[in-house]
């Protein structure tokens, strides 16, 4: 802002608009999750800056420096208007019911996979729609590549019920108590544990966990963890 008040011509004024759009861009998304915004921010501080305070010989070189960055930003837009075909697409699949089974869309997201490999949305929904289809280890083999970007709550409640359903249940068991962990206030990590002590004939264990639940708080009520609650009380009620 000081700079452009000590040279508020028509390119200083260019360069502060491009600042006061990523501005409010910030405010509604992640602008800098692409990478044509850091260009764009770094071309509108260092224009400002070197703008404000150049000698002449510099100024005489303005045209090249123009080129360049006009080069730059056509490249740059280009891959991100790439970007965002390819996020057109995969919205597009992540909407798509399977009427057909999972063959209908896996061959979709193996195209778009090698593109979006790196977004950890991408591969979670992937590993999701996986996990529904009932491909429990290619559903756990993306799981983990999500974890190394993106590990939150859903992608340990989702790696839980992979490995539950493989029979893994002492991995399930991690997952499922470390997603708790996470949300301390959310009750389905320690239903599905009471379920998993069944299932495995730890049935003091799972008692025991039971009235932890009945006795826990609901921090938003809801009708699933009124309908959690019902259970385990039924439960208990029938000891």
């Amino acid at each position: 802002v000081r700079a452009y008040r000590r040279r508020p011509d028509g390119e200083a004024f260019v360069f502060v608009s491009v600042l006061a759009g990523i501005v409010v861009f910030s405010c509604f998304s992640y602008p800098f999750s692409y990478p044509f915004t850091w260009f764009a921010a770094a071309v509108g501080t260092v224009g400002l800056s070197v703008g404000d305070g150049a000698s002449e010989s510099a100024r005489r070189g303005r045209g090249g420096r123009q080129f360049v960055v006009a080069a730059l930003s056509l490249a740059l837009a280009g891959f991100t208007v790439c970007g965002m075909s390819f996020d057109a697409r995969w919205h597009e699949l992540a909407c798509r019911g399977v009427p057909g089974g999972a063959e209908t869309v896996f061959p979709e997201y193996e195209r778009l996979y090698p593109f979006l490999k790196k977004d950890p949305y991408f591969v979670y929904n992937y590993a999701a729609r996986a996990n529904r289809a009932g491909d429990f280890g290619r559903s756990a083999t993306l799981a983990a590549e999500c974890e190394t970007m993106l590990d939150d709550y859903d992608v340990e409640m989702l790696q839980a019920d992979n490995f539950r359903r493989m029979g893994d249940f002492g991995r399930a068991e991690e997952r499922y108590r470390l997603a708790s962990a996470m949300c301390p206030g959310r009750f389905m990590p320690l239903y599905e544990l009471v379920n998993l002590y069944d299932a495995t004939g730890r049935r003091d264990e799972a008692d025991a966990l039971a009235r932890v639940i009945v006795l826990k708080p609901a921090k938003i009520p809801s009708g699933t963890v009124g309908a959690i609650k019902m259970k385990m009380e039924k439960r208990l009620a029938g000891e």
